[in-house]
């Protein structure tokens, strides 16, 4: 793939940072992505990744002409929120639909234009092991959201909202989450991805858990068209907690990739996700945990339901290092294909270089059961009824693994909309 130029000049065009530090970064960045190039197929980490997109399409510059009525009618149309909220609309922060009544959360540029050098071990360190396109996120990054949560702040959940909207040219934007949770705090984050129209949304998420921290995450996508590239890299302190829940549920091109880094004796990692496809989408779900010390565990439980020509991909790695004894590690990938056109890849993988431990894996491929489908239509279901009841069964204990019960509950109708219009031919 080449497609290079336009980001060459668009980080050429962007206004020269005042922090020195912070233009170095970005140079080196977009040195190593000039190096490197967009991933190919050929590595195993991007084999499903659906990469055409950006091979056709120059994702460059921003949209002026964003629609703010199109992002209030979709943001009024969301749950109530009880703490904070961070709206973006095509990669820019608007005020107007965001709330903030605390100190714990920031944007990123306010954040940077306060005191830069604040940030400056957790920006110029980036993940431990970027991709080129975590690379060309540090290049052209401007915006995100800081996070950092203290004893005393508020536990209300914080929601963070991305919204695409149609446009008259395709637009990218570069995002960057820092999150810190100190020792003995609990947050709850929520992010939505929303909307329509040929746009690139390239996420970068670093997190950090103290000890005893607790971080409950769910990133919902709904988004129709366009291409999403989420890459997270969490690092777990002695005790701390981290569950994190993945929806995907539209969009044409959707890729998910976290790193979790269990550094700390007793932490504990719950991952767990679901994919709903249809038409022609693409998602990519990829995960890693280090285990590289005593005594943490971690569990994944990811399930897919595909339809008409769509594809789903798990990708769950667990390493588990030498000094990492009584570590616990399971994972399992379950999918479901309601068509025969349609395509599920599984991939979970164990690496052991200990030798006390339970480590397992599972992952199956099939249909809908005909002699279950034959007894609930006998009992009177028709036969989308019945079709519906058993896909909303079969991903429901996953759904389960949320904590928060109106996250639930609400992700639960996300779910079960989806399931009805594709089974009904109707919109999303």
């Amino acid at each position: 793939m080449d497609n290079l130029t336009p980001y060459l000049e668009a980080m050429a065009a962007q206004p020269g940072d005042t922090v020195g530090w912070l233009a170095e970064q970005r140079h080196a960045a977009l040195n190593r992505f000039k190096v490197q190039g967009w991933p190919s197929k050929k590595l195993e980490a991007w084999r499903y990744a659906d990469l055409r997109p950006l091979a056709r399409t120059s994702f460059v510059g921003r949209d002026d002409h964003v629609d703010e009525q199109y992002a209030h009618d979709l943001v009024a149309g969301l749950p109530a929120q009880r703490g904070d909220r961070l709206v973006f609309v095509a990669g820019q922060l608007m005020p107007a639909l965001s709330s903030l009544g605390g100190t714990a959360v920031r944007a990123l540029s306010s954040a940077l234009a306060d005191n830069p050098d604040r940030l400056k071990d957790r920006l110029v360190t980036g993940p431990s092991a970027p991709s080129s396109i975590a690379d060309l996120n540090a290049a052209l990054m401007r915006e995100g959201v800081v996070i950092d949560v203290a004893p005393t702040d508020s536990p209300e959940p914080i929601e963070i909202v991305h919204i695409a909207v149609p446009g008259v040219a395709p637009s990218g934007a570069h995002i960057r989450h820092l999150f810190r949770l100190a020792p003995d705090t609990t947050a709850t984050i929520r992010e939505r991805f929303l909307g329509e129209g040929d746009h690139w949304l390239n996420l970068v998420m670093q997190c950090e858990l103290g000890k005893s921290s607790t971080l409950d995450l769910v990133s919902e996508t709904r988004r129709e068209g366009g291409i999403q590239t989420w890459e997270g890299e969490v690092t777990l302190g002695a005790d701390a907690r981290f569950n994190h829940f993945v929806l995907h549920a539209g969009g044409a091109s959707l890729r998910t990739a976290l790193t979790v880094n269990v550094e700390g004796e007793g932490a504990h990692a719950e991952l767990a996700g679901v994919q709903l496809g249809r038409g022609t989408d693409v998602h990519d779900i990829r995960t890693q945990l280090n285990h590289k010390v005593l005594g943490a565990t971690s569990n994944q439980s990811f399930k897919a339901v595909v339809d008409d020509r769509a594809a789903s991909s798990f990708q769950g790695k667990v390493v588990v290092a030498r000094d990492a004894q009584k570590t616990d590690a399971q994972q399992s990938s379950r999918n479901l294909l309601l068509k025969r056109t349609a395509e599920a890849n599984t991939k979970p993988e164990l690496e052991i270089y200990a030798d006390d431990v339970q480590c397992a894996h599972g992952a199956t491929v099939g249909e809908l059961d005909k002699d279950a489908l034959f007894y609930l239509m006998s009992r009177g279901l028709t036969p989308t009824a019945a079709r519906s009841l058993l896909i909303e069964a079969f991903v429901a204990d996953v759904i389960d693994e949320i904590t928060d019960e109106h996250v639930r509950a609400q992700i639960t109708d996300v779910a079960a909309n989806w399931m009805h219009a594709a089974l009904e031919g109707g919109e999303r």
